[in-house]
């Protein structure tokens, strides 16, 4: 796979994220992961990951991650109950 950019990976943190981010990164590929939390950022990086702190489910952290240099999107993104969906809602 050729990339003008990093991959963008929302979800990273833990899961089925955390192992598409394990999977990429021994491909040698670029990966911007958003992630809520710090707690998870060290991992990451120590996998030649980069970071940035924000909410996949605010436009603006999105945007400010992405920052024109993105080639591919991957979300592993999920909800707590009905949470992520009022979230949603609001910002529609």
């Amino acid at each position: 796979m050729t990339t003008s950019g990093s991959i963008f990976l929302a979800g990273a943190s833990r899961g089925v994220g955390h192992q598409i981010a394990r999977i990429l990164a021994t491909q040698n590929l670029p990966v911007l992961a958003l992630i809520r939390s710090p707690a998870s950022q060290s991992d990451l990086q120590a996998m030649n990951v980069e970071t940035i702190v924000g909410d996949a489910l605010n436009l603006s952290d999105v945007i400010n991650a992405m920052n024109g240099r993105i080639s591919a999107i991957v979300s592993t993104i999920g909800g707590y109950g009905n949470d992520s969906c009022k979230t949603v809602s609001r910002q529609a």
